[in-house]
This record gives C-alpha cells, sequence and structure tokens, in this order.
C-alpha cells in the first residue's frame, strides 16, 4: 500500500534523490518482519528475554483520534488528528458518536501541518520536534507583517473553493538542503538565511513566528468550522503534535460554534503508546475508558512530610499565607516559577 503511495506521488511531483532514499528507508522499516524484530530487540533489551505477548498493530492516525475521544468523556465529537505524518497521513478528520469512530477527511503527504510548523522552528534556530513551543511563545513578541504574511502564503495557504489546506512541498521537502533536513533552499531564497541559535532575535524573526502561528490557526479554524457545518457538532477533540499548539487551542476554544473542546495532554507520539494500550486493552478485555480528568497520577506527599524533610536536609524555605498572590507577584516581577 506505502509502496503504491510513493510511486503516485513521484509521478505527481518532482522528487530529489533525498526523498527517494527516505522514502526507500521508511518502506524497509514498515516490512512486518523487520519491524516485528526491532520490536522484539527492544522489548529484550529493556526486559530481558521472555515469552513475548501477541503483538497487536493499530492505524497511527486512529490512535490519536480514538485515545483523544476516549479520554474527553464526550458522547460525541469531531476529532482532528493533526503531526508530521503517520503512515500517509498528516491530517485526519473523524466523525465520533460513542463507539463509533468513523474516518470522514484526510490530507496525505506532503501536506502536513507538522512539517510546515517545525520548518520554521528550525528556521528560527530551534530544535525540530523540540522547539516548537519556543516558535508559539515567541510569536507574541511579534506583530503583523503582511510583507511576510505574502511570502509564507506561498508554503501554506488555504484554499476556499476547495474548502481546503494546501502545501507547497518545495519549500519544506523536496529539493536540495543546505541548511537544514526541514526546509529546502527554496524557502531561504524567499526568506533569507535562517537564524543561528546564538543570534539575536530581531523583529523580522519575531513577526515571522508571529505570522506563523496565525497562518497554522487560520488553516484549522477553517477546518473546524468546516466539519461543523457538515456534521452539526460542537464538541471538537484534538490528537497529533499538532495539538500541543495551546495559542492554537484557545483559538478554536473561543470560536462560537464551538461548545467544548479536549485537546489530549498525551497528543504527541510518545503518548500514543497510551492509546494503543488503550485500543489492544479494550480489544481483548473489553474494558471501558475513564474520562482523563488529570495527569496528577503519581505519589501524594502530606505538607508535614515534606516541611520534615525540608528541615532534615536544612533547605530554606518559607511558608506563605495566600499561596496565588505570592506565586503571582513573583510571576509580574518575571520570576520562573515550578509549581
Amino acid at each position: 500500500h506505502f509502496k503504491k503511495f510513493f510511486l503516485n506521488l513521484n509521478k505527481k511531483y518532482k522528487i530529489d534523490k533525498n526523498t527517494k532514499n527516505w522514502q526507500i528507508e521508511r518502506l524497509k522499516n514498515r516490512n512486518l518482519k523487520k519491524f516485528k524484530k526491532k520490536l522484539e530487540k527492544n522489548l529484550y533489551s529493556e526486559f530481558g528475554y521472555f515469552k513475548l505477548p501477541k503483538i497487536l498493530f493499530f492505524q497511527h492516525h486512529y490512535v490519536h483520534a480514538y485515545q483523544s475521544f476516549a479520554h474527553s468523556g464526550f458522547k460525541e465529537a469531531i476529532v482532528l488528528s493533526m503531526d508530521g505524518s503517520g503512515e500517509e497521513n498528516c491530517t485526519t478528520v473523524w466523525k465520533c458518536k460513542k463507539d463509533n469512530i468513523k474516518k470522514i477527511d484526510e490530507f496525505n503527504i506532503p501536506h502536513s501541518l507538522g512539517w510546515y510548523y517545525s520548518a520554521f522552528t528550525e528556521f528560527l534556530g530551534f530544535k525540530a520536534y523540540d522547539g516548537e513551543y519556543k516558535l508559539m511563545g515567541l510569536a507574541a513578541f511579534g506583530s503583523e507583517n503582511l510583507k511576510i504574511r505574502k511570502k509564507i502564503k506561498k508554503i501554506l495557504s488555504f484554499n476556499d473553493k476547495k474548502n481546503m489546506y494546501e502545501l507547497n512541498p518545495y519549500f519544506i521537502h523536496y529539493g536540495s538542503h543546505t541548511y537544514s533536513g526541514r526546509f529546502t533552499d527554496k524557502l531561504v531564497k524567499l526568506l533569507g538565511l535562517p537564524k543561528k541559535s546564538k543570534d539575536k532575535f530581531t523583529n523580522f524573526h519575531k513577526d515571522l513566528a508571529y505570522e506563523v502561528q496565525r497562518l497554522l490557526e487560520e488553516c484549522v479554524l477553517k477546518l473546524c468550522k468546516k466539519y461543523y457545518k457538515i456534521t452539526g457538532i460542537k464538541n471538537i477533540c484534538l490528537g497529533g503534535g499538532v495539538g500541543l499548539n495551546v495559542k492554537l487551542n484557545s483559538k478554536i476554544f473561543n470560536e462560537n460554534f464551538v461548545e467544548n473542546i479536549f485537546p489530549n495532554p498525551l497528543c504527541p507520539d510518545n503518548g500514543a503508546s497510551v492509546g494503543a494500550g488503550l485500543l489492544a486493552d479494550i480489544k481483548l478485555n473489553k474494558n471501558k475508558v475513564k474520562p482523563l480528568k488529570t495527569l496528577s497520577l503519581g505519589p501524594d506527599y502530606k505538607a508535614r512530610y515534606i516541611e520534615k524533610l525540608l528541615i532534615e536536609n536544612q533547605i530554606k524555605f518559607i511558608k506563605p499565607k495566600n499561596i496565588y498572590n505570592y506565586t503571582a507577584k513573583l510571576l509580574a516581577s518575571k520570576k520562573v516559577v515550578g509549581w
């Protein structure tokens, strides 16, 4: 299936040598025998030799979507699963009612919102798949810049006639990559040299972050509106790495057609291991999933016990009468607080 998908893709686009090699590697890694051996090797190295249980496989975006909907506790929802890519999918849309989860739309490679955002993460001197939250934070320091907006709409745009977003892969994926594996030299030609990590942030960098974030929000909000009109469902769930963009999530929440929103806090791929576990448990044990109300699932310590440890270890501490006011004052004076 994947081989056929790549062949069709290569007829449609002018594919470079590096992309062809990337496709070959992906096909090798998806070979079931090799994949099972890789899993076995990892399990043995972690836990020692034992009789392996049966290994179940679930489709990547289905896991993201199921996990988000099941944890939300909603009776019905539209789920948007958005990431770099999982199999051939980059964005999938699901209509969910009780136990029925049905895919109603998909956007496939190379039309990836995750790749778009990661490309600019590296362009701005951060590390992709790690520093995206820094790009999102930097956006708050930028301002509207129509010159930059016009340029980046050549990369990602929303086609109002087709009612879908489109990514131009020649800026991100297909072509020579002198500066980063995440974007091509065509993007550098469009915007100038990327920021080095030691360079100071200029107004251009801040405005670029602002416009990159704004464009992501525009595309996703239009998608949300489209599927609300199709289904009439007012609850939105989010899965996949793009669902970690809290600024985007707050924009969705503030739309008047949205009643409830649940971005699964375990949106990205490391969280999808939990989703796969949930699906396996349901398939094998017929268990029901409880809504995810908190991530505070670790041990609980009484205040007296904590105080005793602090005194024993001669650690200075204070106990403010109003912890909330005290913390707010610290934050207002630009201190960093760990809660």
